[in-house]
């Protein structure tokens, strides 16, 4: 059962060894090009032509983020906001990281809930006419995110596909909040494609398409960052994979870990270590009653409480990892 889910949380903590290696631990705030000031948000402040709101650092288990989620508690808000000369937000990647942080609690946490404390940590901070152009910015946000689920997803055309929602995006957020929010993330679409195109091809040869291609992906701004994760992500599969054929200490793979990454990426994967260990232990204790519900003698009716009283230990984005699982046939028969 040890590998059971395990993609859900290890292979999602490889990714995390470049920059500062956990999004809800890293404060954006002490990079270069990174908002850091505030400046004519608080009342009292020195008036100045641009603002700057530094949510990143903030703790989330604060009392004014109110009922924070599990999944959010002990990190901190991600993102901030900018505003111009005129109090409006600045819609830009920090703006965008910061509201996908606060939905990051879909599931735990319903959309007004989440408003609610995006709106409760805005009014600390902000204006009144900031904080309701914010909230104005993240409804039109919220409203695109929900119509992407309406775009037909039985295309097989993945350039139809990037254009429809590009299109949608122009329409819900308009020209200036699609290009800051979605910018970056277009033209890595657009390379995609151009590598997807460039492997049709039949009339270069093998060394031509490889030239072709590094020309393709050096055209990325974060190739060479990216480059580098790779190769930290391979390295830490290997060392996963030969920590497992092992059966290694916790003592022993934090010595591995902190002598290949450091010792703050060791103490990262102890974390995910033990995330593990619970969410494979939770599987077992439910396999273990699922199988017993199997064995008696109950209703239709009976069997569908109880197995809806199995699942409601869970959080929702827990049951449907396991709902998954089960229909991959990855927990054993019912």
């Amino acid at each position: 059962m040890r590998i059971i889910g395990k993609s859900f949380i290890v292979l999602g903590g490889i990714a995390l060894l470049a920059g500062g290696f956990w999004f809800g631990l890293r404060n954006p705030a002490t990079n270069s090009g990174t908002p850091a000031v505030m400046a004519s948000t608080m009342p009292g402040a020195d008036t100045q032509s641009e603002g700057t709101y530094p949510l990143s650092g903030i703790a989330a288990q604060s009392a004014h983020t109110g009922n924070v989620p599990a999944s959010l508690a002990g990190t901190a808000i991600d993102g901030g906001i900018r505003f111009d000369a005129n109090d409006f937000p600045i819609p830009d990647a920090e703006l965008k990281r910061l509201f996908d942080w606060f939905l990051a609690a879909l599931g735990e946490q319903g959309p007004e809930h989440i408003r609610q404390r995006l709106a409760d940590e805005l009014k600390l901070r902000c204006t009144p006419l900031q904080a309701q152009r914010v909230l104005a910015l993240f409804d039109r946000y919220v409203a695109y995110l929900r119509a992407t689920s309406e775009l037909d997803a039985g295309s097989d055309d993945l350039k139809e596909r990037l254009a429809a929602l590009k299109t949608l995006r122009a329409r819900m957020l308009g020209a200036d909040v699609s290009e800051g929010f979605f910018d970056d993330e277009e033209s890595q679409a657009q390379r995609v494609l151009a590598l997807k195109e460039l492997s049709t091809r039949t009339d270069l040869t093998p060394e031509q398409r490889a030239q072709a291609e590094q020309q393709i992906k050096a055209l990325s701004p974060d190739y060479a960052q990216a480059q580098v994760i790779d190769q930290q992500q391979q390295d830490a599969q290997a060392l996963n994979r030969m920590l497992d054929s092992v059966d290694a200490t916790a003592t022993e793979r934090f010595a591995a870990r902190r002598d290949l990454f450091g010792a703050e990426a060791a103490e990262r994967f102890a974390s995910l270590d033990q995330q593990q260990a619970q969410w494979d232990s939770q599987l077992r204790e439910y396999q273990r009653q699922r199988d017993n519900l199997a064995r008696r003698n109950l209703t239709d009716a009976q069997r569908q409480t109880e197995q809806q009283r199995l699942l409601s230990g869970f959080s929702e984005s827990q049951r449907r990892r396991i709902e998954s699982l089960e229909r991959a046939g990855l927990l054993g028969a019912r």
